[in-house]
């Protein structure tokens, strides 16, 4: 087979299927903090997902039952949080 009957690899395309939120309170006292997600777009009761600064991990929250339309509260396990934070699932 020469150069010219080479033929070009067939590409996959994944879409991402990451769950991404914002953090838009933070409680210091309680440590909790309030979180929006994309309509449609929920965590589950009792599911730990990971606060981001700037792309770098700053801390872990649980999710908790309370919930309202795009809005869930969330205790902080670890690390701290802050308004605008990254919230996601890996």
């Amino acid at each position: 087979m020469n150069a010219t009957n080479k033929v070009a690899p067939q590409l996959i395309v994944t879409p991402e299927n990451l769950l991404v939120g914002t953090v838009t309170a933070y409680n210091t006292a309680g440590r909790f903090v309030v979180l929006d997600f994309p309509v449609g777009r929920m965590p589950a009761t009792d599911q730990v997902l990971f606060i981001y600064r700037q792309g770098l991990k700053v801390g872990e929250v649980k999710v908790g039952a309370q919930r309202l339309d795009h809005m869930t509260v969330a205790d902080l396990i670890t690390g701290e949080a802050r308004k605008g934070d990254e919230v996601r699932d890996k």
